[in-house]
């Protein structure tokens, strides 16, 4: 049987990017190998998504006050549609299919049914709650 294709998403524009860092860490190491090909999607604070090499996605892993995303990764978009793919940018296209998206994203854009509602349209499965779940639970006042 073939390996599934989970792509980890990680960073992004919420105050809580370096704790997603830390989180995508911890996932992307208990993720089985036999199993799954971990795909890295980091997104810086601009909102750019990059796909990462296998190792080395953060920069100052040990320093938590500096820790950032590293600067190794090559500029990716999504395709839509039933191919399910993201398409890597940097020096020609080259496109890599997605299984499934396992979210670490922190705070808004990542817990708010934003990222959740791309992922949908994307037409990709993912792990978590759904749009507007997820969007109930990030406002307070409402979900009371």
């Amino acid at each position: 049987m073939s390996k599934m294709n989970v792509a980890v998403l990680f960073g992004g524009k919420s105050p809580e990017h370096k704790i997603s860092l830390l989180s995508a860490t911890n996932i992307i190491k208990g993720l089985s190998k036999e199993k799954y090909n971990v795909i890295q999607i980091g997104i810086n604070k601009k909102n750019d998504f990059f796909l990462f090499p296998k190792k080395n996605f953060i920069d100052f892993h040990d320093n938590p006050k500096k820790i950032r995303l590293a600067k190794n990764g090559n500029p990716i978009t999504f395709e839509f549609g039933e191919k399910k793919r993201i398409a890597i940018l940097k020096t020609k296209w080259k496109s890599q299919k997605i299984d499934v998206i396992f979210s670490v994203l922190h705070g808004a854009f990542g817990e708010d049914g934003k990222s959740q509602g791309l992922f949908e349209m994307l037409g990709i499965p993912y792990v978590g709650a759904g749009v507007l779940s997820s969007a109930i639970g990030m406002d307070k006042a409402f979900s009371k």
